[in-house]
């Protein structure tokens, strides 16, 4: 008999439709176009040639917008922002890294970054946020193009203070998507433009890139060099702070040797494969691993490790020794 089996779910249906009729509305979406309803978009030439009270008014306005953008952004609850760990480089996803977004959380957030942008095309902040938004969803050309103007804005917005940092900060992330999309030489010129080699000194970070565009560029000696000369990458280990790992060394090895048409030697080259570790950029590393045992023919280490790539958050169990 079914009878009881229907109504504890038209129940369950009720109790859920109640829970959403009572909850409150998703970040962003009041009032949201208000805010530059009575401001006519800009380029930023048009924007350099308004009065200075414009300019001010405007910057205010967008402003706002980047406020409603960080409260989203805060409103993702997540183990390793509330670390403090560098949350952008350990998962390279920034935003997806949580797990938690969807298309909807996309479809939210375009429009308060589109609007930034429009109000004043000088807002570096925004155009960065939106390349890099653009970039975890797949939209590489708008987002090439949002980094290139990320760049062009850096020099005319008055907010920013440490101007060398932030235009290191644009030159990686739009690297990374030229690494993405197969534009090594291009990535490179990238990092050099950014100051990402000599400013300060490179950072696990531009090391980690520079290794492995050099390897796509086929650049096999030199990005073996950097490989070995690349201090171990640390990752954070629960109970027991930052742990040390060659598993960037390995990897930046492993992309040389695929590159050249080896990849049974860029197979050895991964050595152990730890699949529960907080690796930096671990989309894109659990990615290239995946080609790799594909393409030796580890057909079902290769089907786990790619939807480990698509995965964009780390399991409890990676924190743990």
């Amino acid at each position: 008999m079914r009878y009881p089996t229907t109504v504890a779910a038209v129940l369950v249906l009720a109790l859920v439709a109640g829970c959403r009729s009572t909850a409150p509305p998703p970040p962003f979406t009041d009032g949201a176009p208000a805010i530059a309803a009575e401001v006519a978009p800009v380029d930023l030439a048009g924007f350099r040639a308004l009065p200075v009270a414009d300019q001010e008014r405007r910057r205010r306005l967008a402003d706002e917008e980047l406020a409603r953008f960080h409260r989203w952004h805060q409103d993702i609850p997540s183990l390793l922002r509330r670390s403090g760990v560098a949350l952008s480089f350990f998962e390279g996803n920034g935003l997806l890294a949580d797990g938690r977004l969807t298309v909807d959380d996309f479809d939210r957030m375009m429009p308060v970054l589109q609007r930034a942008v429009q109000i004043d095309p000088a807002c570096t902040e925004a155009w960065f946020r939106l390349g890099d938004t653009l970039t975890q969803y797949g939209d590489w050309s708008r987002a090439d193009a949002a980094f290139t103007a990320a760049w062009q804005a850096c020099p005319h917005d008055l907010r920013l203070e440490g101007r060398a940092e932030t235009a290191r900060g644009i030159s990686r992330a739009h690297a990374w998507l030229c690494r993405d999309t197969a534009r090594w030489e291009e990535g490179l010129a990238l990092l050099e433009r950014g100051d990402g080699m000599s400013a300060a000194g490179a950072d696990d970070q531009d090391q980690l890139l520079r290794g492995l565009l050099l390897a796509g560029a086929g650049r096999f000696q030199e990005a073996v060099a950097v490989a070995k000369a690349m201090p171990p990458l640390r990752y954070p280990r629960y109970g027991y702070g930052m742990a040390a790992g060659s598993h960037g060394n390995n990897w930046i090895e492993a992309m040389a040797w695929f590159a050249i048409g080896e990849p049974a030697f860029a197979r050895k080259a991964l050595g152990e494969i730890y699949a529960y570790r907080a690796v930096q950029q671990s989309t894109r590393y659990w990615n290239d691993v995946a080609l790799i045992l594909d393409t030796v023919g580890s057909d079902t280490e290769s089907d786990a490790t790619y939807a480990r790539s698509l995965k964009g958050r780390f399991p409890l169990l990676a924190f743990f020794p």
